[in-house]
């Protein structure tokens, strides 16, 4: 404001200067909107991964004893099969033209599997017999795999006595049944398919004169 009279400034305003409290106020309230804003980003990403969590696929678990000469019954297809062993000879299964059969090279041992549900990868072998039988394996071609290939537990083998077998699952700590023709073996395991979810798989040793003469493994819908 002007003196009327001698036309000078009644006041004069001084320019503000920082001082070391507004610099502390200052840094403070940048350090909490820093503070803010990287707890909203933590929140959604975890809010992220969360329902990423809950939206997932369970893609299922496959028990040790499902495994033989590199496929897992309940979880490989008939297309693995024929990967790993080549094309088989199809037989009438659960489907017609389903099932397939292979003989083992240097052995008179027959492969006989099956399916009947599909995954998103295609028919699901659920069911694998290894025996001698010669009418079924007429004609049949080879695998390629080795003997060695289809030993299950990549110990076991036909031909094997009762008591080695026995000894063979004791040491993997398997628990094994008795049932009229041999053992039995379960276990838990899950692998959703298109219209059923297999939930246990079993594998039985049969025997005749005490050796090991048909394996059977199989997974199944059930308790």
């Amino acid at each position: 404001m002007m003196n009327p009279i001698l036309g000078e400034p009644l006041f004069t305003l001084a320019p503000t200067k920082p001082t070391t409290e507004h610099a502390t106020r200052f840094v403070s309230a940048a350090s909490r909107l820093c503070m803010g804003v990287t707890l909203l980003l933590l929140y959604v990403l975890m809010s992220g991964c969360a329902n990423h969590g809950r939206n997932q696929v369970v893609t299922g678990s496959i028990p040790q004893i499902a495994s033989i000469a590199r496929i897992r019954v309940g979880y490989s297809t008939q297309e693995d099969l024929a990967m790993q062993w080549g094309e088989g000879q199809t037989i009438t299964g659960g489907h017609p033209n389903s099932g397939r059969v292979w003989r083992v090279p240097g052995t008179q041992w027959v492969v006989h599997t099956d399916g009947f549900e599909y995954s998103a990868r295609g028919l699901v072998v659920d069911s694998l017999t290894l025996d001698e039988d010669l009418d079924l394996g007429r004609g049949a071609p080879y695998a390629r795999r080795t003997r060695n290939d289809f030993f299950w537990l990549g110990k076991i083998s036909l031909g094997m006595s009762r008591e080695k077998v026995l000894d063979v699952l004791q040491s993997n700590s398997l628990p094994v049944a008795q049932t009229e023709r041999g053992f039995e073996l379960r276990a838990r395991g899950l692998h959703a398919l298109v219209g059923a979810k297999l939930t246990t798989w079993s594998v039985a040793c049969e025997f005749s004169h005490e050796l090991l003469i048909r394996l059977t493994l199989n997974a199944a819908e059930g308790p």
